[in-house]
């Protein structure tokens, strides 16, 4: 497996120096780093506070004599290795450090180089005591906030004290957070790196460590997620060692290698920031840092190598099988369609008819093989564990175990119908989910969840299967019900791959099937004579249909204009009689002759009325005569008026006589009293409701010349008929009883139609000869091909 390695490698502080020393006295590091063609080497640097001793110059030397010794041994980049440092902060600044730490002009100009807004130190307080009692050179005795004020006096003081690097580098920090060094300075230093990525490495102290070791590693990673928040983190990554309890300091630091070369390889290859392969929970919305386990799992590789033999052998064994059951899954899917494409390959071929009843012993097969071999058996497999898919396979029995509890403990027969009906899929789709992550890490463990997957599949196929066969029944094959018995009993064996192929009651089957198909096909050739003698009938009709419509459309437009207007013309005959009345009550009421005169007579719907009434076909009303007739009324008041005045007495005999007369030429429309001296008259109303009346009268003849001239058409002396033989049956075409059904509908349509409703609809001869005039439910149908003998299974 290749090793990936960053451009530049620093390490920060005891503990980071420590861990980086560790990786560098690796060969196999070394080797990679000056043979890989597409590295461009590996820059490490050691930065650190404690000058005391001298492990840091000997562990630097060290590892510089594995650099020669490991270039003497292959051929590759002789530049490709190179150590910077130890570089100690205190001696990059020079002089007394407390005193520099506080000088105030010092101090003042540091702060404006380095863009700080504010120093922490103060020659009166912690942690400067500390250093003026023990001393520079045992480190910052775990003050963070010392070792982060000595990196920018440092830098300030003798120049940057980062490493070199480029834009293009791929850069890496190690370091303790819980010393004073790597916590305190990293961020800082980060920040001053050039680098296309820049990743840290923090070890975490175990919870037993002292509390100032707690405290800064606290502080740090409050730093860590702040900077992480505000979008100003130098780092792409942060990954936590964990450091445990009563560990070896060589075997973690052993371990916290095998971490960062695998967060390496993970990063090179598009893994993103994450060490595990199996990411099926998901990233959670806010995550900044990632931790590692800092334990190594350690087997023999011959144990290994045996069990990935065994999965192979297993997977070999697996997908050998399913292609067998496949093979014989193909058969019988395609018998089901070619010869039963109204009942087995409706089921087949409609998603939501799948699933549906089975046979209850099948049913409770399909259980055991689901419950009790997949899921109780396969994925219970130790096997699993040894490939390193132990969240994984956990998921999937958690997951399926559920499944099971919902539905497939229950030993009713409805109840293990309705498990097989939606768990193989469901179990399928939970192992697919788990498979498309473990497909990440490709090779056996791929093959080994994609055969677990393909098996589930497999059941769900059989489970339609077996849904299709159960699906053929009397009334759409034509079989009986032995046959249909017999169908369903072969094809369900024919699925059970234990038995023969085919199984021995097939042939009978065979012989049955053709016969069947030869049936179909005679009854066919009766089909399409039958289509043809519908469709000449059907035109004939037509033909009539039409030639009746057009003898009666001047009748249909009549009931239409009645229907649209009848309404209408009622209301006006209505509001005249009203407007009528009224100016008869104001002529009554008139106690003077300029009163009477200034009485009108206001028909304003008259019009509309009438022509109404012309439209429909009913004679109009003469308004001009009632007006005439009104205009009399007005007369025989003002001489009733007049009648009682002065000069009555004078002119006497006059005025009678002008009185009568009004009364007689008012009598067409008007009934006036007879005495003047008692005027009274009233409107005869009726003449203008008969007008109404004649409307009823005229709808009830049209609908009636309109249904007469259709039974004559179809019922008349000669009714219109057609004959023929169709197979062993005689047809006679229309039925007479259908024509007289049609009759009573269409007297009824007609009328409501006269009625202006509409809730009859516009079709009345709908369904009148099993469809309308003009459309069929058959038309245009084709005729399908002759049924062909079934071909022999064996």
């Amino acid at each position: 497996m290749r090793i990936c390695t960053p451009d530049v490698l620093i390490g920060v502080g005891g503990g980071g120096t420590r861990i980086v020393h560790r990786l560098l006295r690796r060969d196999d590091v070394l080797e990679q780093v000056l043979t890989d063609d597409g590295s461009d080497g590996l820059s490490a640097a050691i930065i650190d506070t404690e000058t005391d001793g001298d492990w840091h110059r000997e562990a630097a030397a060290r590892t510089r004599e594995g650099f020669e010794a490991v270039r003497s041994r292959v051929d590759g980049q002789p530049d490709g290795l190179s150590l910077h440092g130890p570089v100690f902060l205190p001696e990059a600044l020079g002089g007394e450090v407390p005193a520099r730490l506080t000088n105030k002009p010092f101090v003042r100009d540091l702060c404006e180089a380095e863009g700080l807004d504010s120093w922490w130190l103060d020659d009166r307080t912690e942690p400067l005591q500390t250093l003026d009692d023990a001393g520079i050179g045992g480190g910052t005795y775990r003050f963070r906030s010392l070792a982060k004020a000595l990196y920018h006096a440092a830098s300030f003081s003798g120049g940057s004290i980062a490493p070199p690097t480029t834009a293009d580098d791929d850069v890496a920090l190690v370091a303790s957070l819980g010393g004073g060094t790597g916590s305190g300075t990293v961020l800082d230093l980060a920040a001053d790196l050039e680098g296309r990525r820049t990743d840290l490495y923090a070890v975490l102290p175990h919870p037993s460590e002292s509390t100032a070791t707690l405290a800064n590693a606290h502080a740090a990673l409050s730093e860590l997620e702040h900077a992480f928040l505000a979008g100003e983190s130098p780092f792409d990554t942060v990954t936590l060692l964990p450091f445990p309890a009563d560990a070896d300091p060589a075997a973690f630091e052993a371990n916290a290698v095998r971490a960062f070369l695998a967060h390496q390889g993970a990063l090179r290859n598009g893994g993103g920031s994450g060490l595990s392969l199996d990411l099926s929970g998901g990233p959670t919305a806010y995550a900044p840092f990632t931790v590692a386990t800092t334990r190594t799992v350690q087997y023999p590789i011959s144990a290994h190598e045996e069990t990935r033999e065994a999965v192979a052998e297993f997977v070999d064994r697996k997908r050998d099988a399913l292609q067998a059951e496949a093979e014989r899954y193909d058969v019988v899917e395609s018998s089901l369609r070619e010869r039963f494409p109204d009942t087995a390959e409706r089921v087949l071929t409609d998603t939501a008819a799948r699933g549906g009843p089975i046979d209850e012993a099948a049913a409770r097969s399909l259980r055991s093989r689901l419950v009790d071999d997949l899921v109780g058996t396969t994925l219970e497999d130790p096997v699993f564990e040894r490939l390193g898919f132990d969240a994984s396979i956990e998921a999937i029995r958690t997951e399926a175990a559920e499944v099971i509890e919902d539905g497939g403990r229950d030993d009713g027969a409805d109840a293990v119908r309705d498990f097989v009906a939606s768990a193989p899929g469901t179990l399928a789709s939970i192992v697919e989910h788990y498979a498309d992550h473990v497909a990440e890490a490709g090779g056996l463990a791929e093959d080994l969840f994609d055969a677990i997957a393909a098996e589930f599949r497999t059941v769900e196929r059989r489970r339609d299967l077996l849904a299709a066969i159960e699906a053929i029944n009397v009334e759409e094959t034509g079989f009986d019900a032995d046959d249909v018995a017999l169908v369903r009993r072969s094809l369900r064996r024919l699925l059970d791959l234990d038995r023969g192929y085919p199984p021995t009651d097939i042939s009978e089957l065979e012989k049955r099937s053709m016969a069947a198909h030869e049936t179909v096909n005679e009854l066919d050739d009766v089909l399409a004579d039958a289509e043809s003698f519908r469709e000449a009938v059907r035109e004939d009709l037509r033909g009539e249909l039409q030639s009746w419509a057009h003898d009666v459309s001047r009748s249909v437009e009549r009931l239409t204009a009645i229907g649209e207007r009848a309404e209408a013309v009622r209301n006006g005959i209505h509001d005249l009689v009203d407007a009528v009345e009224r100016a008869v009550s104001e002529v009554e009421a008139a106690t003077t002759v300029e009163a009477v005169e200034e009485i009108d007579l206001r028909l304003p719907e008259a019009d509309a009325v009438n022509a109404g009434l012309n439209e429909i076909g009913v004679d109009p009303i003469d308004i001009a005569s009632i007006r005439d007739a009104f205009d009399h009324v007005k007369g025989a008041k003002r001489d009733a008026l007049e009648s009682r005045g002065l000069l009555s007495g004078i002119l006497g005999p006059d005025w009678t006589e002008r009185y009568e007369a009004h009364v007689r030429q008012a009598d067409e429309w008007f009934e006036i009293s007879p005495h003047p001296e008692a005027f009274s008259c009233s409107f005869e109303a009726s003449r203008l409701r008969e007008r109404a009346d004649a409307i009823d009268d005229l709808r009830a003849a049209t609908v009636g010349d309109v249904v007469e001239a259709f039974a004559d058409r179809f019922l008349g002396r000669e009714p219109l008929a057609f004959d023929r033989e169709l197979g062993d049956a005689h047809v006679r075409l229309p039925d007479e009883e259908a024509l007289d059904g049609v009759l009573d509908r269409l007297d009824t349509a007609l009328d409501t139609l006269a009625r202006g409703r509409s809730d009859a609809g516009d079709r009345p001869l709908e369904g009148m000869f099993g469809g309308s005039p003009a459309t069929s439910s058959r038309r245009g149908a084709t005729r399908r091909p002759r049924s062909s003998p079934p071909t022999s299974t064996r």
